[in-house]
């Protein structure tokens, strides 16, 4: 009991630390805030034909000071010797330790969504519609891009060691049973099969997990008569629906209006 008290009092210490951290980059930030303003408000200034070159020259003089006065705020704004508002890039990659077991071993800039980590320390996300596996170095490896009219909304690796890659036909022509795609690639990414969602109304699919016996669960966004309800679908290892629901709102009653129900 004892040991617990004394893990939640430095659990306490932490938060009231992170809370600290907080409050002074806050006030930092909000000294430049008015420092901005204040130059926001000599810019204005300087567009008054009426000043002359020796008027906008000082007010330049003023910009100028409040310049270096936001270098200095953000060279010297620190917690506990950790720089809060100037830190770079370098210092990230070469420096900053996170806690006692972890490094930033690399940063890029990509714009991935749903990203996990594959079984070598890579990573797997998706931008773009197309589906990207980055290197452990941060670079990229590979991409593949599902076809005309497609998006890809998910991919994960496969405990064949392939991907299942999930997704969305933006056609605006596409029908209910082709707008969400479940696609199932081999490790060398060679396409094994693809099966749609079938049997409701399919608007968007958003992540795709496998489960313990290979099944492959598929959730996104379903519609009954008026709304736009929770959608689930489950396919086999070999690409045959299972299931197919929407759920959510009286609309989407399976028994009232025959669609979302469960399909074998």
């Amino acid at each position: 009991m004892r040991g617990q008290i004394r893990g939640l009092n430095m659990a306490e210490k932490n938060i009231q630390d992170g809370i600290s951290l907080i409050q002074t980059a806050e006030g930092a930030l909000n000294e430049v805030h008015s420092i901005l303003q204040r130059g926001r408000q000599l810019s204005i200034q300087g567009s008054n034909d009426t000043l002359t070159n020796s008027d906008r020259s000082q007010l330049q003089l003023e910009i100028t000071q409040l310049n270096n006065e936001i270098n200095r705020i953000s060279s010297n704004t620190h917690f506990n010797g950790i720089p809060l508002l100037n830190v770079l890039p370098e210092e990230i990659l070469d420096n900053t330790q996170l806690n006692d077991n972890y490094k930033v071993k690399w940063e890029q800039n990509y714009a991935l969504t749903n990203i996990t980590e594959s079984r070598d320390g890579g990573i797997l996300g998706v931008a773009s519609g197309s589906a990207y596996k980055l290197h452990t170095d941060g670079l990229e490896e590979w991409s593949v891009t599902p076809g005309e009219n497609l998006r890809t909304a998910d991919i994960i690796e496969t405990t064949d060691g392939g991907y299942a890659m999930l997704v969305n036909n933006i056609d605006l022509n596409a029908t209910d049973n082709n707008k969400i795609i479940l696609v199932k690639l081999d490790a060398n990414r060679n396409e094994q099969w693809r099966s749609s969602v079938s049997g409701l109304y399919s608007i968007k699919g958003n992540e795709v997990i496998e489960t313990k016996d290979g099944s492959f669960l598929v959730a996104g966004i379903g519609s009954g008569i008026q709304n736009a309800d929770a959608l689930t679908a489950v396919f086999s290892s070999t690409g045959t629906q299972l299931i197919a629901t929407v759920s959510g709102s009286p609309q989407s009653d399976k028994y009232a209006y025959g669609e979302g129900k469960m399909s074998y």
